[in-house]
Protein backbone atom coordinates (compact mmCIF):
# COMPACT_ATOMS: atom_id res chain seq x y z
CA UNK A 1 0.00 0.00 0.00
CA UNK A 2 1.30 3.52 -0.87
CA UNK A 3 0.83 6.17 1.71
CA UNK A 4 0.49 10.12 0.01
CA UNK A 5 1.92 11.67 3.81
CA UNK A 6 2.84 10.52 7.35
CA UNK A 7 -1.27 11.75 8.06
CA UNK A 8 -2.38 8.54 5.71
CA UNK A 9 -0.08 6.28 7.77
CA UNK A 10 -1.26 7.61 10.98
CA UNK A 11 -4.69 7.12 9.83
CA UNK A 12 -4.05 3.41 8.45
CA UNK A 13 -2.38 2.83 11.93
CA UNK A 14 -5.27 4.00 13.86
CA UNK A 15 -7.82 1.81 11.70
CA UNK A 16 -5.57 -1.03 12.24
CA UNK A 17 -5.63 -0.51 16.05
CA UNK A 18 -9.46 -0.12 16.47
CA UNK A 19 -10.16 -3.38 14.76
CA UNK A 20 -8.12 -5.15 17.08
CA UNK A 21 -9.89 -3.23 20.01
CA UNK A 22 -12.20 -5.69 21.47
CA UNK A 23 -9.37 -8.76 21.15
CA UNK A 24 -6.88 -6.21 23.14
CA UNK A 25 -9.40 -5.52 25.83
CA UNK A 26 -10.28 -8.73 26.14
CA UNK A 27 -6.70 -9.86 26.02
CA UNK A 28 -6.67 -11.86 22.53
CA UNK A 29 -3.32 -10.30 20.80
CA UNK A 30 -0.52 -11.91 20.58
CA UNK A 31 2.70 -10.75 22.64
CA UNK A 32 3.80 -8.66 19.42
CA UNK A 33 0.11 -7.38 18.66
CA UNK A 34 -0.29 -6.36 21.90
CA UNK A 35 2.97 -4.60 22.29
CA UNK A 36 1.99 -2.90 18.82
CA UNK A 37 -1.08 -1.45 20.38
CA UNK A 38 0.54 -0.52 23.32
CA UNK A 39 2.96 1.61 21.41
CA UNK A 40 0.34 3.06 19.11
CA UNK A 41 -1.76 4.53 22.78
CA UNK A 42 1.30 5.84 24.01
CA UNK A 43 1.33 8.54 20.71
CA UNK A 44 -2.58 8.50 19.61
CA UNK A 45 -4.77 10.27 22.22
CA UNK A 46 -8.02 9.40 19.98
CA UNK A 47 -7.43 5.66 20.24
CA UNK A 48 -6.39 5.60 24.06
CA UNK A 49 -9.85 7.45 24.32
CA UNK A 50 -11.68 4.53 22.42
CA UNK A 51 -9.38 2.00 24.30
CA UNK A 52 -11.00 3.65 27.73
CA UNK A 53 -14.53 3.50 26.16
CA UNK A 54 -14.64 0.41 25.56
CA UNK A 55 -12.82 -0.69 28.71
CA UNK A 56 -16.05 0.82 30.64
CA UNK A 57 -18.27 -0.69 28.62
CA UNK A 58 -16.59 -4.22 29.31
CA UNK A 59 -16.77 -3.45 33.11
CA UNK A 60 -20.23 -2.01 32.77
CA UNK A 61 -21.57 -5.64 30.90
CA UNK A 62 -19.68 -8.15 32.56
CA UNK A 63 -20.96 -6.25 35.77
CA UNK A 64 -24.27 -6.51 34.80
CA UNK A 65 -23.76 -10.29 33.91
CA UNK A 66 -22.90 -11.27 37.37
CA UNK A 67 -26.01 -9.18 38.85
CA UNK A 68 -28.64 -12.05 39.68
CA UNK A 69 -32.44 -11.31 39.01
CA UNK A 70 -34.52 -10.91 42.51
CA UNK A 71 -36.52 -13.71 43.54
CA UNK A 72 -39.83 -12.00 42.83
CA UNK A 73 -38.85 -11.13 39.51
CA UNK A 74 -37.76 -14.63 38.80
CA UNK A 75 -40.69 -16.15 39.99
CA UNK A 76 -43.19 -14.10 38.20
CA UNK A 77 -41.41 -14.53 34.55
CA UNK A 78 -41.37 -18.36 35.41
CA UNK A 79 -44.95 -18.40 36.46
CA UNK A 80 -45.78 -15.61 32.76
CA UNK A 81 -44.19 -18.49 30.94
CA UNK A 82 -45.72 -21.73 32.18
CA UNK A 83 -48.99 -19.97 31.14
CA UNK A 84 -48.01 -18.84 27.81
CA UNK A 85 -46.68 -22.46 27.34
CA UNK A 86 -50.23 -23.77 28.74
CA UNK A 87 -51.91 -21.62 26.34
CA UNK A 88 -50.24 -23.01 23.50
Amino acid sequence: MIRKSENDAAVTECEHVREQLEEYVHAELTTDEARVFDEHMRTCPECTSEHQVSMVLTEVILRGCREEAPEALKRRVVARLRTLHAEH
